[in-house]
């Protein structure tokens, strides 16, 4: 067999082993992230982390085991359940349409607290999700959940916003204080971590699936393939995974 063969939207790849086969240019991940429900977390430290006023992005693929198993799962933010501080992006059962309709949800602490919901749009188990979740900042700010690139819940601050002081780091998988964890998998994440990408953009990144690189956005300020190599391969927000697997079950 030839030790290179050329895949469409990848370019020639290096299949000796099969073994972490490489890409002319870059790496093509071959695993997303399994989290174990219990202790999987990804830390990525203090480097992002959005105050309520400014414009930010995260998009990401998610699959949950059992949507109905838990009533609250955090997904990612630095929420700390604790302190009532920070941002985070979560799973819950929804409030308004009953306990056996999973949505996803945004929240934000402390002063100028508010959840938008995605109540439109019930998630499945074992089903995979490109989720997108995006602030344009200002004390009126817009947040949107765009999920597989359809805007499912678009929510202004009408009451204004203050800036928060967040004392957790950002984690996936579980808070900050050790709570809510997720069973799932999860993969391809992109921050924007000073602009609020456009649904359009949003829509991009979703039917493009798992490319070499993120291409077709303006803005893209970092990006983690997942698996087991938390990376940024654009920029300097690096993770730090604990208790979390490769999965060859990919979007």
């Amino acid at each position: 067999m030839a030790d290179k063969i050329w895949i469409q939207g990848y370019g020639t790849v290096s299949v000796a082993g099969w073994a972490n086969p490489t890409v002319d240019g870059g790496y093509l991940n071959a695993a997303s992230s399994l989290f174990n429900g219990t202790t999987s977390k990804v830390d990525f430290g203090a480097n992002f982390r959005p105050a309520k006023t400014d414009p930010w992005t995260v998009s990401f693929w998610l699959k949950v085991d059992n949507v109905l198993a838990s009533a609250f799962v955090h997904l990612i933010g630095n929420y700390n359940t604790d302190t009532s501080k920070g941002w985070v992006v979560f799973l819950r059962r929804d409030s308004l349409l009953g306990s056996n309709q999973p949505t996803i949800n945004l929240s934000w602490g402390g002063t100028g607290s508010l959840v938008i919901e995605a109540h439109e749009f019930i998630l499945s188990s074992n089903t995979w999700y490109h989720v997108c979740v995006l602030s344009n900042g200002g004390t009126q700010a817009t947040s949107k959940i765009v999920i597989n690139g359809v805007d499912r819940a678009t929510t202004a601050y009408t009451d204004g916003l203050t800036a928060a002081a967040y004392d957790s780091n950002v984690t996936i998988g579980i808070a900050p204080n050790g709570v809510n964890p997720l069973a799932g998998k999860w993969d391809e994440q992109v921050f924007a971590a000073s602009t609020a990408l456009s649904v359009a953009d949003c829509a991009t990144l979703y039917n493009s699936g798992r490319p070499s690189t993120p291409t077709g956005v303006t803005g893209v300020t970092n990006w983690h393939r997942m698996g087991t190599d938390f990376v940024d391969q654009i920029g300097a927000i690096n993770g730090s995974g604990t208790d979390v697997t490769a999965s060859s079950d990919m979007p």
